[in-house]
């Protein structure tokens, strides 16, 4: 049996063009702060700041690049991308969707080389635009491959504008040198254009080697616009502490943000004391969170001295949020002030990743479910044993088909075809059960959710 989606059906004929048109599209206003460095808030840039420098950065991958290293980037080439969230990771992750189908390859900052090797070598990067707290790591990386740091160095750029780069870094390139020659010219595009390949994220490997996960400009074009449906509004002030490197981050976080004109507060990793300083000081009204955080925030004493009156929503991805879970942190917040409601959605790099939302009426009745299927996405619940559609009311293997349903694994067909049917259905891996009023519950997992290696700390 084919379930639908309970939100009516979006319009997506004109999220037929490249992300980069796409993301900038709306009216809203570009002198507000796109994102904020929530350690130095005197770096920030604004949507109108981010659209420039990233024609600008877009010229400069397909020129001075060019002229500098003498590595041709053309279309379909990829760059791989080595860093913890930084105010400069939002501008890395737009300039190739205006410079003629260059690919991003986001890696885990917490890689060790070797990790890090696999990813370059199966991603086939030219380019790898690392942080200098990183360099150290990919110089490694490159050694145990047996490139001499004389060729690495033609294939690095640090990702960090010159106010945060050390001296000891003088003779690397870096972003600044990149921008300000010139400005490339939006790539305007429709039709089949739109389903080329745009992020190569990879998947946590649980089950063999890493894949990468080709996900197109359509995918991404829907995702946002689905966030109508998600309640992220201009008004917001969105706290960014998870990962960009994960899709989850780079698409919710970056692209999301950036369409509805939500204003994004970057800290590097999760400390508890900087995370509730920031949403005291920024009067962040949305965070992107990870069960352990919650825990971390229903249980500490640091929480009683910070006020989270501005918080209106904790949503939580990445593994299961039991109810219990939920209603301690969300009582905690609420007695230092706030109105906020914690819940949990659902996803997977495959999907874009969000595929499941809850609604903050239904929280209170829907405790431990994900929520209700995204517009325009249809699922199945499927016998583990004959691939045939389970009775209503039964749990079965989710399966899942809409616009974002990756386009397949990187150069790994076998992997494709046993992930993805003829006729679209992804099969998450996941047990699930679908109640009457279109509510989704994970009840077991074939394969682990999405991880966030960038954690270690909690």
């Amino acid at each position: 049996m084919v379930y639908k989606s309970q939100f009516p059906p979006y319009d997506l004929s004109g999220a037929r063009r490249s992300v980069f048109e796409y993301v900038f599209s709306g009216q809203i206003n570009g002198d507000k702060p796109a994102f904020i460095d929530g350690v130095n808030e005197s770096r920030r840039i604004t949507r109108n700041e981010l659209r420039e420098l990233s024609l600008s950065l877009a010229y400069g991958l397909r020129n001075t690049l060019t002229q500098r290293h003498g590595l041709s980037l053309r279309r379909g080439d990829v760059v791989l991308v080595f860093s913890p969230n930084s105010l400069e990771y939002p501008v890395m992750s737009s300039p190739p969707q205006a410079a003629a189908g260059i690919r991003v390859s986001p890696a885990n900052a917490a890689y060790t080389p070797k990790e890090l090797a696999f990813q370059y070598k199966d991603c086939t990067a030219k380019y790898v635009f690392v942080d200098p707290v990183l360099l150290p790591i990919l110089l490694e990386t490159f050694k145990i491959m047996g490139v001499s740091e004389a060729d690495a160095r033609r294939r690095i750029v640090l990702l960090a504008f010159s106010d945060r780069i050390d001296e000891k870094f003088r003779g690397w390139i870096k972003l600044d040198d990149l921008i300000g020659v010139d400005k490339a010219k939006v790539e305007k595009f429709d039709g089949e254009h739109v389903n080329t390949t745009l992020f190569l994220p990879y998947s946590s490997g649980t089950s063999g080697l890493p894949k990468g996960v080709e996900i197109t400009h359509f995918n991404v074009n829907s995702l946002v616009t689905f966030s109508w449906a998600e309640e992220v509004y201009e008004s917001d002030v969105v706290l960014a502490v998870l990962p960009f490197f994960h899709i989850y981050g780079l698409t919710q976080l970056v692209m999301v943000n950036v369409f509805r004109g939500a204003t994004t507060i970057i800290l590097p990793r999760f400390d508890l004391n900087n995370f509730c300083t920031a949403i005291q000081k920024f009067r962040v009204t949305f965070v992107y969170v990870v069960p352990p955080i919650l825990i971390v925030l229903a249980t500490h004493p640091l929480v009683d001295k910070f006020d989270f009156s501005s918080l209106r929503l904790f949503v939580s991805g990445a593994a299961p949020l039991s109810a219990d879970t939920a209603a301690r942190a969300q009582n905690r917040l609420r007695a230092r002030g706030s109105n906020v409601t914690v819940y949990q959605g659902y996803g997977l790099t495959e999907t874009s990743p969000t595929s499941h939302t809850m609604m903050t009426w239904a929280v209170e009745t829907k405790g431990g479910s994900v929520g209700r299927l995204l517009p325009n996405l249809e699922a199945r619940l499927v016998g583990e044993d004959d691939e045939s559609d389970v009775q209503p009311g039964q749990s079965g293997e989710l399966w899942i088909k809409g616009p974002t349903i990756m386009r397949g694994y990187w150069r790994n067909d076998k992997a494709t075809k046993a992930s993805v049917t003829p006729d679209g259905w992804f099969k998450t891996g996941d047990i699930a059960v679908l109640d009457e009023e279109g509510f989704y519950f994970i009840v077991d997992r074939k394969k682990e959710l999405i991880k966030y290696k960038g954690f270690q700390g909690l």
